[in-house]
């Protein structure tokens, strides 16, 4: 059931508005870890996962309501991304980190290219996958 609250415009001088934007985007960069984190743990029923089909009508219905609305949904895909670039998969940031710090623990020794490579090429073929199942699911829901 969704609530259909009123919004207001506010404006506020630019002193006050960047400090507000900035505790605004690490709360939300803490609810989704959060999420994420009680999703993982059970505590949460789930994360629902959209493709772009679902991006673009959640774009579409943002633009309706605004262009200051439009600029906030942008902000939080934004911040999306971030959080899931920086996951620990091999083929994302994230998975790099974790190649960096493997070896700042063996002593600078480098993992060979080779098998790192394999690593990130064998991540991006799940992730491309796993795309497609999210697309596909996301057509399902949409238009099936």
């Amino acid at each position: 059931m969704a609530l259909d609250l009123p919004l207001a415009n506010r404006s506020y001088p630019i002193w006050q508005a960047v400090p507000m934007g900035i505790r605004t985007t690490v709360n939300a960069v803490r609810a989704m870890g959060q999420a994420v984190a009680g999703a993982i743990m059970g505590n949460q029923p789930g994360i629902q996962v959209t493709g772009p089909i679902g991006i673009y009508t959640m774009t579409t219905e943002a633009a309706k309501t605004g262009l200051s609305r439009l600029v906030e949904f942008t902000a939080f895909l934004s911040l999306n991304l971030f959080l899931v670039n920086l996951l620990p998969l091999p083929a994302l940031d994230g998975g790099r980190v974790i190649f960096v710090i493997l070896e700042w623990v063996r002593g600078g020794r480098k993992i060979a290219p080779e098998k790192e490579g394999a690593v990130h090429a064998i991540g991006m073929l799940l992730l491309i996958g796993l795309m497609v199942v999210v697309t596909v699911m996301d057509y399902m829901r949409y238009f099936g």
